[in-house]
């Protein structure tokens, strides 16, 4: 598809620049095109162009966004969330797969959590107020209260 110096010209360009810096999905690519201005109509015509070209490519958006949630602790179930919000599909066949690749397990996760939280500190040491405040952190990444998970 060829472009003339027309406001479908600008929006493409302007895509390709947003594309350029960092992934997104069609939704946020969606977005950002609409808080510069753009169209509908030249929106459109901009999407299907840069998805035909391999610009825009949705699964590598999700697995890297899925790899920063496992990096970051977060529970399966709060990843299907999170993608949710950016009108994003995932299976869970497709986390535990990346979940592989990586080699995160989720009790590999919570270790990591618990590492950082308590600083070289026992769980079992800590008054009871102490040890509440580590499982509000550990549920605030989606991780629902286990008591050999955390031991």
């Amino acid at each position: 598809m060829e472009f003339e110096q027309t406001d479908t010209h600008r929006c493409y360009l302007a895509a390709i620049r947003l594309l350029a810096r960092q992934d997104y999905s069609e939704y946020k690519l969606r977005k950002k095109l609409k808080e510069k201005k753009f169209i509908e109509e030249d929106i459109d015509k901009t999407i299907q162009e840069v998805i035909e070209l391999n610009y825009l490519q949705e699964h590598e958006y999700r697995k890297a966004r899925i790899r920063g949630f496992l990096r970051k602790g977060l529970a399966d179930s709060f990843i299907f969330q999170k993608l949710a919000q950016e009108f994003c599909t995932t299976t869970q066949d497709e986390i535990d797969t990346i979940r592989e690749e990586i080699g995160l397990s989720e009790q590999d996760q919570i270790q990591e959590l618990l590492e950082k939280k308590l600083r070289g500190q026992n769980m079992e040491d800590l008054p009871i107020n102490e040890k509440a405040k580590v499982i509000r952190f550990l549920s605030s990444k989606g991780h629902r209260y286990n008591s050999n998970l955390f031991y």
